[in-house]
């Protein structure tokens, strides 16, 4: 059994989906912070663009407990953000202090002239960013997976100039 944490409105084909929202295509309404299923029940927990929601003080029992609901062998695979690369790009002129923010914390300000007290996208608190990743702290958190395997993209814009998330992909084995 696959399990997709998180999938929200674009859920992954293949996998049981669970979300804390009601959305379409949601499996399993809950807190992934604790999985309803028993030890060892899952091959895999994929998230894509999760992990960077909990607080830094959530994530060791968080990891234990998908650890947990993994077969051994079983397989995590997540995809946060990188924010050793936003920074770097901030700092290089290549984003915005405003895409900065947008990147490290998951929110962003609506544009134009009206006030500013109105929010374009996501802001209530289960969708702001908690915690920025970065390569050392992937290796400090994930010390109980028998393989670690952490890869990083570095890129923040297509080639049309629009703004692209770099991430962390994560794939560690039970």
């Amino acid at each position: 059994m696959k399990l997709e944490i998180g999938g929200g409105k674009k859920p992954r084909e293949g996998y049981l989906q669970m979300d804390v929202k009601k959305l379409p295509g949601i499996d399993v309404i809950g807190d992934v912070r604790k999985l309803p299923f028993k030890d060892g029940e899952l091959d895999e927990i994929f998230g894509h663009w999760i992990l960077e929601h909990f607080a830094y003080q959530e994530i060791p029992d968080i990891l234990y407990e998908w650890k947990r609901a993994l077969k051994k062998g079983g397989l995590l695979h997540l995809v946060t953000n990188n924010g050793e690369a936003h920074i770097k790009a901030f700092f290089e002129k290549v984003i915005t202090i405003h895409e900065l923010n947008r990147m490290l914390f998951g929110v962003e300000l609506k544009k134009g002239s009206e006030p500013q007290h109105e929010h374009s996208g996501n802001w209530k608190i289960e969708d702001l960013h908690k915690i920025i990743w970065t390569h050392e702290l992937v290796e400090y958190f994930f010390t109980g997976f028998s393989k670690l395997e952490i890869t990083e993209t570095w890129k923040h814009r297509e080639d049309n100039g629009s703004l692209k998330c770099p991430g962390i992909i994560i794939k560690a084995i039970k």
